[in-house]
């Protein structure tokens, strides 16, 4: 089901606001395409999704250079980033969320994407 960028801001306060939550934003056309985000000592934790961990086709040199410029890093399944407590409010966190989105998935309309919130 298409999400809104409203639902993805919901998400992002559930999740800044608790330790026990975390949420993902998949493509609606590839759902091996998806970045998941959880609270981790009242900062963010953001992970690329690694399709080859999965065994779906890896992403792609010019995806694999949006991973780093966005400062991603490789760790045991995905790519990762953290960030520091207070670094992101939810509105700047779903900035950040909806350029991955686009810069890494080609993913620029919100409406192609799926959301999913669990505790």
């Amino acid at each position: 089901m298409a999400v809104t960028r409203d639902e993805i801001r919901s998400a992002a306060e559930q999740v800044l606001g608790s330790d026990g939550y975390f949420a993902i934003l998949a493509s609606a056309q590839n759902p091996s395409w998806y970045l998941q985000w959880l609270n981790q000592g009242g900062g963010v934790y953001v992970e690329v999704a690694d399709p080859a961990y999965n065994g779906e086709p890896p992403l792609d040199g010019q995806q694999l250079e949006a991973v780093a410029e966005l400062g991603f890093e490789k760790r045991d399944v995905n790519f990762a980033r953290e960030f520091a407590p207070g670094e992101h409010d939810a509105d700047s966190l779903v900035e950040f969320l909806l350029r991955c989105s686009e810069d890494i998935f080609a993913v620029t309309d919100v409406s192609e994407l799926e959301l999913s919130v669990n505790e």
